[in-house]
């Protein structure tokens, strides 16, 4: 299978190039950094240069695929200034957008896309349980990802299979949000965030591929797939086990306010 894959110097796009490289697809990647990507990524890859927030790709990057997994977006972690909030918004909604214009005005287009979304989709809804087919919610990143996921739905009109999937935290020793709330743990603090009552919902690194890896091969069906483990825990909860995973205790709380994740 000839795949485009972006956002492919990212944890969980390198991971993904590797895997898919293994399995013997063909991998296009497109990028902001072109020679990062040749730095990083198996050398059997092609890389074309892209800015997602200039305008589309160049159509020779797209040419022959069958599908494409489009993985790009602004990290959330971190304080959510004006600025912060309109790169996250911007490299989610604005890429998409140009991607999907890209797509549509193609002869033949791949037959499936398989786009990252977040589960921030559902916004803060306490301890009420949540498919597939629970309304939107309410705040930001349930309005980012109301934008983001609908950006893509004009490619059904083409015929092409949609595939969001609502990722949770992507849980990775290589990096990402684990490597950076373990940090403090190995100074000897632990961190809470607030009351530590909101849930996190989570998944292996490995297990996203794998749910990527069935979206491309047609076994799972058209719509939006709630990417996360069967067991979501709270942030106390999460934060409890990563203390004892490392052998440190938890001893610091900062405020709900000060540091967002999902």
């Amino acid at each position: 299978m000839k795949i485009v894959v972006t956002g492919a110097t990212g944890l969980l796009g390198k991971a993904l190039v590797e895997q898919l490289t293994i399995n013997g697809d063909s991998i296009t990647v497109l990028t902001r950094n072109a020679l990062k990507a040749k730095q990083v990524l198996p050398s059997n890859i092609d890389v074309f240069q892209w800015d997602p927030l200039s305008g589309p790709p160049p159509q020779e990057s797209l040419g022959g695929s069958d599908a494409v997994v489009h993985l790009i977006g602004e990290p959330i972690q971190g304080r959510w200034t004006k600025r912060k909030k309109e790169r996250i918004f911007r490299s989610r909604v604005t890429s998409t957008r140009n991607l999907v214009a890209a797509i549509k005005a193609m002869d033949a287009p791949p037959f499936k896309i398989v786009s990252a979304s977040a589960v921030g989709y559902y916004g803060d809804r306490g301890d009420e349980k949540l498919t597939e087919f629970a309304g939107h919610g309410e705040g930001f990143l349930a309005d980012v990802s109301v934008e983001w996921e609908n950006s893509l739905s004009s490619l059904s009109d083409a015929g092409i299979s949609i595939t969001p999937l609502r990722l949770g935290l992507v849980l990775s020793n290589q990096g990402g949000v684990l490597k950076q709330l373990s940090f403090p743990r190995r100074l000897g603090l632990g961190v809470k965030i607030g009351a530590g009552l909101q849930w996190w919902p989570w998944i292996h690194i490995e297990d996203a591929i794998g749910l990527i890896h069935h979206a491309l091969n047609g076994l799972m069906p058209h719509g939006p797939i709630n990417a996360i483990a069967p067991e979501p825990v709270t942030q106390a909860e999460f934060a409890k086990e990563l203390a004892r995973v490392l052998h440190r205790p938890q001893i610091f709380r900062i405020p709900h306010f000060s540091y967002e994740f999902c």
